[in-house]
């Protein structure tokens, strides 16, 4: 059986002391990315530089630059990513910073997003407000996606405002226009 992409998010201990995280860099084709693993699974992949998940990493988090064998599969799935091999499934796992339960909800939801879809943060708060029986708000929603600090993996890009704006991602929004038209050229070959 193979497992599904938003079956590899796992909730991590909340109250971390100081960890230790591997660090690497990747160059993609729109600006350097940095990568950090703890224990073989991946906690965070951003773009160096933009949005606030380097500003977020307390003096919990000691990052150690490696070289590790454990960035391979990552490493893989980004290559495969850029050259458009969309239905490449992860082979390893995610345990992303800074998670509650409300953005671990969220963000099972975009990764259910099919590579080169797009939805709204409108169309997530309806499907949690369905599934959770209560009541969640688009701002909450974007508040969760704002600090998803696994960016491409957790397609977060692929989410956008009521009227099909852009709207903001920890990213930068011209990496967001250049990520949805590199997955919507891939979707249509």
């Amino acid at each position: 059986m193979q497992i599904s992409f938003s079956d590899r998010i796992k909730l991590s201990e909340m109250d971390r002391r100081e960890v230790m995280l591997l660090a690497a860099n990747y160059n993609s084709p729109i600006g350097e990315m940095r990568l950090l693993i703890e224990k073989g699974a991946l906690t965070a992949l951003w773009f160096r530089g933009k949005g606030q998940i380097e500003n977020k990493l307390s003096d919990k988090y000691q990052l150690i630059a490696s070289t590790s064998p454990e960035f391979a599969p990552i490493i893989r799935w980004l290559d495969d990513y850029f050259q458009g091999q969309r239905f490449n499934p992860i082979q390893f796992e995610l345990k992303p910073l800074f998670q509650t339960t409300f953005r671990q909800q969220v963000w099972r939801k975009v990764a259910e997003i099919p590579y080169g879809q797009l939805t709204t943060y409108g169309e997530i708060t309806h499907s949690l407000q369905v599934e959770n029986k209560r009541t969640v708000s688009p701002q909450a929603v974007g508040g969760a996606l704002a600090a998803n600090p696994i960016l491409l993996i957790i397609p977060c890009h692929r989410v956008l405002s009521a009227t099909g704006d852009l709207a903001g991602y920890n990213g930068g929004i011209a990496n967001k226009a250049w990520l949805i038209e590199h997955e919507k050229k891939k979707s249509n070959k």
